[in-house]
């Protein structure tokens, strides 16, 4: 008995099998497992039939067989499009539903059938996940397949006649430990997807992530540089510079994190990036170092715009800083707010006083910093008035104003409370059609206007406790793969960033909100980025500015002297 698969766009080439079953054939349970983005591959709704299940393919008619714990070969999904996107190579999933395949049998009648269907279908390599106990002799003999690819850890499973009939090659075992920034409470299902993919075509490699955010990530980094080595660490979730720069690229010790620019294909490799993402002197490592390959470039200042509700009350966005303060009293007269940004401290210093700065203090302000300049103060003392020209909200949060959710703002601003909206690049896959985006209005006095800030995006860099060579390779893999088209196509899709770093992706083709789309295209807006604080300068600076960007938004009659005076004592 048979179903047929609907619609099917096959990804990678696949043999479905079965894992597990219930003893009771006549209630069995419906597994499914996706290969790529294909939904169209799984176990269908089961049948009576006993222990064997047939499937076909509704385009080819391939009959695929499955056995409790097994796989019979049969026959082969697939179009020749995606045999050549895979380099004409098979991958043996190595779970249903969960539950392991254990062996792989010959066609019950025809021991050759099964496996010869492949090569006549243009299949030239097999990769086996280590799941595999157990091959049956002859379920690759002699079919003229170049190559069958198997994990150390079932080699001495194999048959003769498979060692003798095939070019058998055996890859180490590599477990690989993985530290992921993420909140485990919203994206280990996304995050799953990307290891589980990566697994599918590295069956020899064992993934085994780490999820820590915010502040228990970053002190786990910390701790990891406190001790001078990341030996429980293979691959890592980093910053190009800023906080990370002091832990991972430590300017008088041995870095933490491998120099990706001496892996062998790096030439070739970095061909396909734009040459601002892999620019060595944009990660703090410099001189021809590259410790992470960035997902792309950050704005980390936008202002979010509701043009509907100004709209509403007769206004339009503003082109000045006067403009913005006048719309104050209108939408306040409204029971509307004019700007809300999150009142936590790494959010007032990333996503609005790096831009102030920048605009203050002039292009590059950065290389030689003093934070006592009258330039410095100025831009202290202009964020002084955005609050006391109540401009920028600060109630509502917590009752002192401070250490609220860093979601909250962004909550608020898309109920409606407020017409602007303070964050950065990242925020815009949460908004609607009528948000527009712009950078903030001009400013009297500062040097030039019409900036941002930016900087590089996080990625994935590789410890430097590493040798052995093999597992240097699969580490070197994880990170291609965890930077590569297909996850930077998810990534941009989710929302998690705006700017690809990867060349070739086709922002109009993909699943975007209209905002998105716009953000890619937002560096028409400004002329300018300048430096992000918490992105250039170590820990301390960025811990004590946003100290003192909190004694401000708290305190209208604070001292922006004493501020500037203990950020500099920070440097």
């Amino acid at each position: 008995m048979s179903k047929k698969f609907l619609g099917m766009a096959v990804l990678l080439a696949a043999v479905l099998v079965l894992a597990g079953c219930p003893d009771d054939p006549g209630n069995q349970d419906v597994y499914t497992k996706t290969m790529g983005d294909d939904p169209g591959i799984g176990l269908m709704s089961a049948q009576t039939a006993g222990s064997i299940f047939d499937y076909t393919e509704e385009a080819g008619g391939i009959t695929i067989n499955r056995l409790k714990n097994a796989v019979v070969l049969k026959g082969y999904l697939g179009s020749s499009t995606a045999r050549a996107a895979t380099g004409n190579t098979l991958f043996f999933i190595d779970t249903i539903g969960g539950k392991p395949v254990k062996k792989i049998l010959a066609n019950a009648f025809n021991p050759r059938e099964g496996a010869q269907s492949l090569v006549d279908a243009g299949v030239t390599k097999v990769k086996l996940p280590a799941t595999i106990t157990a091959i049956a002799d002859g379920a690759f003999a002699n079919t003229g397949l170049e190559e069958l690819i198997i994990p150390d850890v079932v080699q001495t499973q194999l048959g003769a006649a498979i060692l003798s009939s095939i070019p058998v090659t055996v890859k180490k075992s590599i477990t690989l430990r993985v530290l992921d920034y993420a909140d485990i409470a919203n994206e280990t299902a996304y995050k799953e997807k990307i290891w589980n993919t990566f697994i599918e075509k590295n069956p020899y490699i064992t993934i085994v992530p780490e999820y820590l955010f915010l502040e228990s990530f970053h002190n786990k980094v910390a701790q990891y540089a406190a001790d001078g080595k990341l030996d429980e660490v293979d691959v890592l979730y980093s910053w190009p510079s800023g906080s990370h720069a002091e832990l991972l690229y430590p300017s008088s010790e041995t870095p933490l994190l491998k120099n990706l620019t001496t892996m062998t294909d790096w030439s070739t490799f970095k061909t396909g990036y734009t040459e601002k993402s892999l620019d060595p002197a944009a990660q703090a490592g410099g001189n021809n170092f590259v410790g992470i390959i960035p997902a792309g470039t950050t704005a980390t200042h936008v202002l979010y715009v509701n043009k509907t509700l100004l709209q509403q009350h007769g206004l339009t966005p503003a082109t000045t800083y006067d403009d913005l303060k006048t719309q104050v009293a209108t939408l306040n007269g409204a029971g509307k707010k004019t700007v809300l940004m999150s009142s936590d401290p790494w959010v007032s210093q990333s996503c609005l006083f790096s831009m102030i700065a920048g605009r203050f203090c002039g292009e590059n302000w950065e290389q030689n910093p003093n934070f006592a300049s009258t330039e410095f103060k100025d831009a202290l003392t202009f964020v002084k008035t955005l609050y006391a020209d109540g401009v920028i909200v600060k109630d509502g949060y917590t009752p002192d104003g401070d250490g609220s959710d860093y979601g909250n703002a962004k909550s608020r601003f898309m109920q409606g409370e407020a017409a602007y909206l303070i964050d950065g690049d990242w925020a815009g896959g949460s908004f609607k059609d009528d948000i527009d985006i712009m950078v903030f209005p001009e400013i009297l006095g500062t040097i030039f206007n019409k900036s941002t800030s930016g900087v590089l995006s996080t990625g994935f860099g590789i410890s430097a406790d590493i040798a052995d060579p093999e597992k240097i390779a699969a580490a070197w893999d994880l990170v291609k793969w965890l930077s590569g088209t297909e996850v930077q196509i998810l990534r941009l899709e989710k929302g998690e960033m705006a700017t690809p770093s990867r060349k070739g992706i086709d922002i109009n083709s993909l699943n975007l909100s209209p905002v998105q789309k716009k953000l890619t295209t937002f560096d028409t807006k400004y002329e300018k980025t300048t430096a992000v604080i918490d992105g250039v300068f170590p820990a301390t600076v960025s811990s004590a500015t946003n100290t003192g960007l909190s004694v401000i938004r708290s305190n209208p009659s604070a001292n922006v002297d004493d501020i500037a005076a203990d950020i500099q004592a920070a440097l």
